[in-house]
């Protein structure tokens, strides 16, 4: 074979070298590509696997999930009336029995003689039935509504410390508490104040929440002034 034929064959076979080589790397990249796709779509896989099963046991969490009721008092015109804390919560304590006597208290107490009725009428939903009615006479044996009557007043009631359980007892099925507490009980007329000492006793009763919302009532209050 002449020197220049064999020349062109060797050429010709580094050529074909060459493309194999190149074809290789080539393949080499590509199957490396693969394997980081397939790695992407396992991880993507994985973490959409994670998120549904996050999602899911969040929505199965709040769907089993005890949700209190809540009750708003309101007026004839629809409006909530927001002075008392409403119990939710079957569980009557002690300490929702004070907090229920206090919030009574004040909205009995802070009152104006042009709104006064309906201002009472909010507070029929602390009492039973018949605790209602005796205080309706209490106020007016007190002779609270006839201060209010004069110079248009306006009364309004702060404790002079906090209220205190004297007593708590199941009697006959029902729970019963006994809540005393002292407060200034003040009458502005006009650019006159006058405030007056009580010492105020509230006798509480359990009671069905078909009879009342708070599960408790008031069967009587009493008021004296010191």
């Amino acid at each position: 074979m002449a020197p220049s034929e064999q020349k062109g064959s060797s050429v010709r076979s580094l050529r074909s070298l060459a493309a194999f080589e190149a074809n290789l790397r080539e393949s080499l990249f590509l199957q490396k590509t693969n394997a980081r796709l397939i790695t992407l779509q396992a991880y993507q896989l994985i973490i959409t696997a994670a998120l549904i099963a996050f999602t899911v046991i969040v929505v199965i969490v709040l769907l089993n999930r005890p949700i209190k009721n809540q009750y708003f008092m309101v007026d004839e015109q629809g409006r909530v009336v927001n002075q008392i804390n409403l119990l939710s919560d079957p569980m009557l304590s002690s300490t929702k029995a004070r907090t229920f006597a206090d919030d009574c208290v004040r909205l009995v107490l802070n009152i104006d003689f042009v709104h006064y009725k309906s201002q009472l009428a909010d507070s029929e939903a602390c009492f039973t039935r018949n605790g209602f009615v005796q205080l309706v006479n209490l106020l007016q044996k007190q002779g609270i509504l006839a201060e209010l009557s004069k110079g248009y007043s306006v009364g309004s009631v702060i404790p002079k410390q906090a209220n205190f359980l004297r007593s708590s007892a199941e009697v006959r099925g029902k729970q019963r508490w006994l809540v005393t507490g002292a407060y200034i009980w003040s009458l502005q007329q006009g650019k006159k104040k006058i405030q007056y000492p009580l010492n105020i006793e509230v006798s509480l009763i359990e009671v069905g929440i078909n009879q009342s919302i708070y599960g408790m009532a008031i069967e009587t209050l009493r008021i004296t002034r010191t």
